[in-house]
């Protein structure tokens, strides 16, 4: 494929884009706070609810959240897409509105909790949407379960396996997988001080509203709550080596070899300055995953569905309409 293939292909996937979002708004779009989707819940793994919201019609698209988010980070995503796809989007066990049992949040938990809600809901054709952790469990599903898959949209998510993750990283995303490493330090700062939810303004470009915030401070009130919170980051060992089944280093290496055997169609959204997907890990996933299309939406931190979510949306919208036709 040319370079100048690549170039005109991407102008026009821009063009597309920005043209579907002006004429379907007749203006720049506001940034809304409000969720008015009602809540769904299903029974999984020994009875414990997973919460979800289900909406609009045709082939699934399944929007996989990350830390320390919920189904409420997709509120202004999912009208671009509803009005041709199903829109489905959870919280992972221990997030949003979404159980919180005593244990249960390793990355093989929320792995299993993910398998059986799609086995609940007899979902194929599904198009993943991913952030963040919800990009490791998301792709692991993806690589074991492929003929179920349609495509996979990637965003804000580690890519690579772990050492190569660890070694693409910048200063931010070292600091944090530091601190939750350490077991007293980091479980003193994310589950008893909230570290997450108190940080979240250093990882959204834009100021969040006074509800905006509450919403995301309400499902971890509670100490107990935050475990989650602490687990997941828990489980990725120092520069990524000396991976064991089922942390996180070891979903990362086996989703490395399996993605860079798929030719799964994927949609890499990826923002400036972001945090995970920056420069070095975009360079790692053009030049190893086949039958990608990356797409540079704008100017984002780490939480880019909260400072993006109309270009996110149109930018997927887009892509779906091509990848149906």
């Amino acid at each position: 494929m040319s370079v100048y293939f690549l170039i005109m292909k991407n102008i026009i996937f821009a063009t597309a884009m920005l043209f579907g979002w002006l004429t379907t708004t007749g203006q720049v779009q506001k940034i809304s706070p409000e969720f008015p989707y009602p809540s769904k819940f299903r029974a999984i793994a020994a009875g414990q609810q997973l919460h979800y919201i289900d909406v609009g019609e045709g082939n699934p698209v399944l929007f996989l959240h990350g830390i320390p988010m919920s189904v409420y980070a997709w509120r202004n995503i999912i009208p671009h897409l509803s009005g041709s796809a199903r829109c489905i989007a959870i919280d992972f066990m221990g997030f949003g509105k979404s159980d919180k049992p005593e244990t249960g949040y390793g990355f093989s938990d929320q792995a299993n909790y993910l398998s059986a809600f799609i086995d609940s809901l007899q979902l194929t054709s599904i198009t993943l949407v991913m952030t963040d952790i919800g990009g490791v469990i998301g792709t692991d599903y993806a690589m074991r379960h492929p003929e179920k898959i349609k495509g996979m949209v990637f965003m804000e998510m580690p890519l690579g396996d772990a050492q190569t993750f660890h070694k693409n990283g910048g200063m931010m995303q070292h600091l944090m997988f530091w601190m939750g490493r350490k077991q007293k330090l980091g479980y003193n700062m994310i589950v008893k001080n909230n570290m997450f939810i108190k940080m979240m303004p250093r990882l959204i470009k834009r100021k969040l509203t006074k509800a905006e915030k509450a919403a995301y401070r309400q499902p971890f009130q509670a100490r107990h709550s935050r475990v989650p919170l602490f687990v997941m980051p828990h489980a990725f060992p120092k520069k990524g080596k000396d991976a064991v089944p089922g942390d996180m280093a070891d979903f990362l290496n086996n989703n490395a070899v399996a993605l860079q055997k798929s030719d799964l169609p994927k949609l890499l959204l990826y923002a400036k300055p972001g945090m995970l997907v920056n420069q070095n890990a975009l360079q790692w996933a053009e030049k190893n995953l086949s039958n990608l299309q990356s797409q540079n939406l704008g100017k984002a931190k780490h939480l880019m569905e909260e400072d993006l979510p109309h270009e996110i949306g149109e930018a997927i919208r887009v892509w779906l309409s091509e990848h149906n036709g």
